[in-house]
């Protein structure tokens, strides 16, 4: 009995010595908020709104550079708040005298009330012929993307189940020059890690950097993506003299 009263007592010294004030409440979202506020969000639809919006994308959620439509969805629940429904409708299914193209229209709506809707066609000219059978699938996907797309006013970038212009002109993507969704995530991705773009893409392999952003192969973009994304995953491997963001590296190539 006495050992059982010397342990109640040590109980009880423990808890007077506990205050709740200091206890870290699970969901306690003080510290996010303060986070928040010091980051200065620019107004939807400005020159830096798509720069700040693209780098809400992880590298894991971009394909050459162009954002998934899972990572648009997540991205604009975000930004906008819960998706509270999605509605596809197929406006013209697949058969011999449509080529056997298949348009889908998408509606998202959003918890606020703003509802945003889209529509993509499918068939085996803009589309790779292993998934043109799944027609009006992939026409739902890019339709929501558009969908996304416009609710998150990304004006110039297109999501990876939209095929390339290039891809609809007939040109191959390799012998294209890296696009402005290409850019815009190059220069994200080594603002995010502190890379100077002008030092890091001096010494890339495939072209000769020339401070000219025409000179710079699609290909060549997209493994340039791909090592940034590398970097990102692990930023000791990360040469020192690559280190040194510039902000005005944009203004000064042409």
């Amino acid at each position: 009995m006495v050992k059982n009263k010397k342990t109640q007592g040590e109980g009880e010294e423990i808890l007077k010595a506990v205050s709740l004030q200091n206890i870290e409440i699970p969901g306690d979202k003080t510290t996010e908020v303060e986070d928040a506020d010091a980051i200065k969000i620019p107004e939807v639809g400005t020159l830096e709104w798509s720069d700040y919006a693209l780098s809400l994308f992880t590298a894991q959620e971009l394909i050459d550079g162009k954002p998934t439509c899972d990572a648009l969805r997540r991205v604009a629940e975000f930004v906008i708040g819960p998706i509270i429904g999605g509605c596809a409708k197929i406006v013209q299914s697949p058969n011999p005298s449509n080529e056997y193209t298949a348009t889908v229209e998408y509606t998202v709506s959003f918890h606020d009330g703003q509802v945003w809707t889209s529509v993509a066609d499918v068939n085996s000219n803009n589309c790779d012929p292993k998934f043109a059978r799944f027609a009006c699938a992939m026409a739902e996907t890019r339709a929501e993307g558009r969908a996304l797309r416009k609710a998150l006013r990304l004006r110039k970038v297109i999501s990876a189940e939209e095929p390339d212009d290039v891809y609809a002109e007939g040109n191959t993507v390799d012998n294209s020059k890296a696009n402005s969704t290409q850019w815009l995530m190059i220069d994200n991705l080594c603002k995010r890690i502190n890379i100077n773009v002008d030092k890091f893409l001096s010494e890339a392999s495939g072209f000769k950097w020339t401070r000219k952003k025409d000179d710079v192969p699609y290909k060549s973009a997209t493994i340039i993506l791909s090592v940034l994304s590398d970097f990102q995953r692990n930023m000791s491997t990360i040469d020192p003299k690559f280190l040194g963001y510039d902000p005005d590296w944009k203004d000064e190539v042409k």
